[in-house]
């Protein structure tokens, strides 16, 4: 499934969700790092408030992680 959502990222109707998807997988890779930054990216350039919304609860997760 990996290798179909750099595919889907090139359409802007699915951009967002398959970036947040991917951003899952680097997360269960164990790749926290390239996870964050795909997170980051979409709240940041993204174009779909719902998958917005997502990432950014996502690094809000993620920095609370880290500090407890």
């Amino acid at each position: 499934a990996y290798t179909l959502y750099p595919l889907l990222s090139d359409s802007k109707m699915f951009e967002d969700q398959a970036m947040y998807r991917m951003a899952e997988l680097e997360r269960l890779k164990g790749l926290e790092e390239n996870a964050l930054k795909l997170f980051e990216e979409i709240v940041e350039k993204g174009n779909d408030p719902l998958w917005i919304k997502l990432a950014a609860r996502e690094l809000e997760f993620f920095s609370l992680k880290n500090k407890y």
